[in-house]
């Protein structure tokens, strides 16, 4: 049967702790476009590949929290938009600034950002947002 409309998931991954039941999640339902919160830097290249989509990472801080792994300790993590569609993307703080990215511990977090994609499908702009 065909598909008809667009399929758009978010999740907080929460850095690498549901890894494996997103991965299976995201394989399961194909969609379209997949919005992440709380992804690591270094897990954009296995998301790419497992969605067979580009994206777009914008980091909100490094990860300073504890009960995570030391592997993962000190890494960026943000948000991220990934998509089968061609999409634009741009980014706004709210609170914080590009220039130099904060530690995420307890009780602090990092930036606050709106990260903006726009994609067209049969002539008309969809526009989404991912944020947290």
């Amino acid at each position: 049967m065909k598909r008809t409309g667009i399929k758009i998931v978010s999740v907080n991954i929460e850095m690498n702790r549901h890894i494996e039941a997103v991965s299976s999640f995201l394989k399961r339902e194909q969609p379209d476009v997949v919005c992440f919160q709380e992804l690591l830097e270094r897990d954009v290249p296995y998301f790419e590949t497992l969605l067979g989509m580009t994206g777009k990472f914008v980091p909100t801080a490094t990860l300073a929290c504890p009960g995570f792994d030391a592997e993962v300790m000190g890494k960026p993590f943000g948000v991220a938009m990934f998509s089968r569609f061609e999409m634009t993307y741009d980014v706004a703080y709210y609170s914080g600034a590009p220039s130099s990215l904060p530690r995420c511990v307890e009780g602090r977090e990092g930036y606050k950002l709106l990260l903006r994609g726009t994609f067209s499908e049969n002539g008309k702009d969809f526009p989404l947002g991912v944020t947290h």
